[in-house]
């Protein structure tokens, strides 16, 4: 990554939905896509190469495929009968 000590890097990206994890069902957003943008201050460090300044990310950003194997692994742990019988559409 190019850039001094520190640099200002922007992700960007678009909020399609969410994982409600109560029931483990996806939500649509109901205004079709959001995008969304994040700024961090990314500084370089010796042992791990580059690192976010500061506090991580609170919100989890998930690919399709990636929200999906979260949803199945939890269904698949927990003991509510309602949750663990609901399937998820592919």
């Amino acid at each position: 990554m190019a850039g001094g000590p520190d640099t200002t890097v922007y992700m960007g990206y678009e909020k399609v939905g969410k994982v409600d994890t109560a029931s483990l069902r996806f939500a649509e957003i109901s205004n079709g896509v959001m995008k969304e943008f994040d700024k961090y201050t990314v500084v370089s460090t010796a042992a791990r190469g580059w690192k976010i300044d500061g506090g991580q990310p609170k919100a989890m950003h998930l690919t399709a495929k990636a929200a999906v194997r979260y949803v199945e692994q939890k269904r698949a742990a927990t003991s509510d009968l309602q949750v663990k019988k609901k399937r998820t559409r592919r």
